[in-house]
């Protein structure tokens, strides 16, 4: 795993200008890719859309409204319903800039790892092919792509606190900060707990090559100690 920035402003076409200039357009065809759909209702927007209405009626999750996911989505559209008014139109116009919120991540992950202009690659192709038609409905706000923001930035988080460099208080915010996002996705998408795999793996990491720098660091003085003449010189200091 690389874990150094690689955010250079060598690579050609990736400079700040460059990556403003991206998102903007990213901003553009968000809207246009969504607006074409954005008074339709497909699938099991029919199901958040009432479930919110409830809530704002003062209607109880779970125990008098029927939801079969956390909460997360529901309370997110009662929340929009309630600042601007119980219309589709609002969360159609939500996820335009929700789906440019997640493209950012990606975009500061995958340029950390890879480069800028991998993570421009990972921003567009986002944006574009979360926008792709799938059986009988285009892309909407559900429980998968809600979770997605959290849910990266948790990995992010985490993978920016094995970076060398940084202090011990501050990698182990990081790390805190990027738990703090899985469990904020966990309560959208129970999907959310391979982030926790993610972590999981991320602490073997830290503990095998922890393992191997000590064993390398003790090597030497056990090759030493083996060493014949070592061995007797330092017998011989002794009976000095």
């Amino acid at each position: 795993m690389r874990t150094t920035p690689s955010e250079s402003s060598d690579e050609p076409g990736t400079g700040r200008s460059a990556v403003l200039k991206l998102f903007i357009a990213l901003t553009s065809i968000s809207f246009l890719l969504r607006i074409f759909y954005a008074g339709h209702l497909y699938q099991d927007d029919g199901l958040w859309f009432t479930a919110a209405e409830e809530i704002l009626r003062g209607k109880a999750l779970y125990s008098e409204i029927y939801f079969d996911k956390p909460p997360g989505l529901p309370l997110l559209y009662a929340s929009l319903f309630k600042l601007f008014g119980a219309h589709i139109i609002v969360i159609r116009l939500f996820t335009v800039f929700y789906a440019v919120g997640v493209s950012v991540v990606l975009y500061l992950f995958g340029s950390r790892l890879y480069g800028r202009k991998a993570g421009m690659v990972a921003a567009a192709m986002f944006v574009v092919f979360s926008t792709t038609f799938t059986t009988g409905h285009v892309q909407g706000l559900n429980t998968d792509f809600l979770m997605l923001l959290p849910y990266t930035a948790g990995a992010y988080l985490m993978a920016r606190s094995l970076e060398g460099g940084k202090g011990l208080r501050r990698r182990a915010g990081l790390a805190a900060a990027g738990g703090l996002f899985a469990g904020v996705a966990f309560q959208i998408n129970p999907k959310a707990v391979f982030d926790l795999a993610f972590f999981a793996l991320v602490l073997l990491y830290l503990i095998v090559t922890r393992a191997r720098r000590e064993r390398d660091e003790r090597r030497p003085a056990i090759e030493g100690a083996r060493e014949p003449g070592v061995g007797a010189g330092a017998r011989a200091g002794l009976l000095l």
